[in-house]
């Protein structure tokens, strides 16, 4: 009996510090879990409170031949204010640098209701004419908050009106 109690403590022993050791690895991972649920749950928060639209007439977009410029007006459609530097623009499924000149109504940060006028430059290989249908790609982003940033995406196709 002193044999079978001393093998029966040992074994005791060892399957504490094993779940000892689990319960740690798993309260870990658990912590872990948590935070990313949390991150994420800031990041569709984000999202959600992030909009923006392509305004004005699609089928009279601005285009200066000469420049190779398009320009458009978005307007920001949500809570957080936009971040200009986070602009991209995908012309028909090139992406192209633009230039955020102004926000016109009202002046300032790119906050809700404001609309800010955006020119797209082109490459001088752009064969673009008066009529042309033309692909955009929009997606802006919020400033960032809290760690995240939102985002929101436009999709439309426009017809140019060359000058």
């Amino acid at each position: 009996m002193a044999d079978g109690g001393s093998s029966t403590f040992i074994m005791l022993v060892t399957a504490l510090l094993v779940s000892g050791t689990v319960s740690t690895f798993l309260i870990s991972e658990w912590n872990q879990f948590a935070r990313d649920a949390t991150e994420s749950r800031k990041a569709m928060v984000a999202n959600s409170e992030t909009g923006c639209e392509l305004i004005g007439d699609f089928s009279r977009v601005p285009y200066e031949t000469a420049s190779q410029e398009i320009t458009i007006f978005i307007q920001n459609t949500d809570k957080r204010v936009l971040d200009s530097s986070g602009l991209v623009i995908i012309v028909d499924g090139e992406q192209r640098s633009a230039n955020l000149t102004s926000t016109i109504s009202p002046a300032g940060d790119w906050q809700k209701g404001s609309i800010a006028e955006v020119v797209i430059e082109g490459p001088s290989s752009w064969s673009y004419s008066d009529g042309d249908d033309v692909s955009l790609s929009i997606v802006c982003s919020s400033e960032f908050s809290n760690g995240v940033r939102g985002t929101d995406t436009i999709n439309q196709e426009v017809r140019l009106d060359a000058f």
